[in-house]
């Protein structure tokens, strides 16, 4: 399993100075969680989510990424889509909702529709983009 952080890009908040320095928690950062290759240990997802959670993050995004790694398990592994992996999504929602953390779904395998190997190179993406904002002090 993988952990990923990544912040919230928007959010309601008031763009004053306190509420900058004391953020709505709907502003918080969130994380990516992936079972990768379905290698999946639900005792391991509560403590995963519970450290998450500790951690001020305030919302995980599920994926599940193939991989065609050997595993030391072999070849145990949560299929997509079958009766035991579904169980285990609804497990990770029900944990988030216990721990009060927002759950989103990615909407494939591993891929943001834009990748994998159903695409072909010529119709992949191509661009990475960056944008830099400069904050100096005493100014919002």
């Amino acid at each position: 399993m993988a952990i990923f952080i990544f912040g919230v890009v928007s959010c309601s908040s008031d763009p004053k100075e306190e509420s900058f320095k004391s953020p709505d928690r709907e502003c918080y950062p969130e994380t990516w969680f992936h079972f990768i290759g379905g290698h999946v240990d639900l005792e391991a997802v509560t403590s995963d989510l519970e450290a998450i959670s500790r951690a001020g993050i305030t919302g995980v995004h599920f994926f599940h990424g193939k991989s065609r790694r050997t595993w030391p398990d072999g070849d145990k592994r949560l299929v997509m889509l079958s009766k035991e992996w579904e169980d285990a999504v609804q497990y990770i929602g029900k944990e988030c909702e216990r721990l009060g953390l927002r759950f989103t779904v990615q909407n494939c395998p591993g891929w943001a529709m834009a990748g994998g190997p159903w695409i072909e190179p010529e119709n992949a993406m191509r661009s990475l983009v960056m944008s830099r904002h400069i904050v100096e002090g005493e100014s919002i």
